[in-house]
């Protein structure tokens, strides 16, 4: 259903984008790992979706390097009731399996008011730390 009725629309609506010099980047919530394959053949660059429900290393091994990932960290668990460590060990996990192949990582993390500022801080030191491009962990 997916394919018949919203990838034609998708494939050209990132056309018209990259027709203009942009990137084209997609947003979606859920798991959604049996669509990445299709959003990726319709010309997306980027794609922000909630990669620790549907498997970070998994996702890492069949779509790195193929699209960008702007990566949501967990929100639901993670971030706000891990501790500053697990926060730090998440990112690490992030950054370690996407942003491997060159371009291949947006780092992104929900600072909503049910995260601690503690996990908010590791978060950010986190990324300062590990997340620049080249990636030396």
């Amino acid at each position: 259903l997916w394919r018949e009725l919203f990838r034609p629309y998708y494939k050209k609506m990132c056309d018209a984008v990259h027709e203009t010099g942009k990137f084209a980047q997609l947003h979606s919530d859920g798991e959604i790992s049996e669509l990445i394959p299709h959003i990726i053949d319709c010309g997306f660059d980027v794609i922000h979706c909630q990669v620790k429900i549907m498997g970070i290393k998994e996702l890492s091994k069949k779509f790195g390097g193929k699209i960008c990932f702007r990566a949501d960290l967990d929100r639901q668990r993670v971030l706000p009731s891990g501790t500053p460590e697990e926060v730090k060990e998440h990112v690490k996990e992030v950054i370690t399996n996407f942003a491997v192949f060159n371009g291949g990582l947006i780092g992104y993390g929900m600072m909503s008011p049910d995260v601690p500022l503690d996990n908010i801080r590791a978060m950010w030191e986190t990324f300062e730390k590990y997340g620049k491009y080249p990636i030396n962990m």
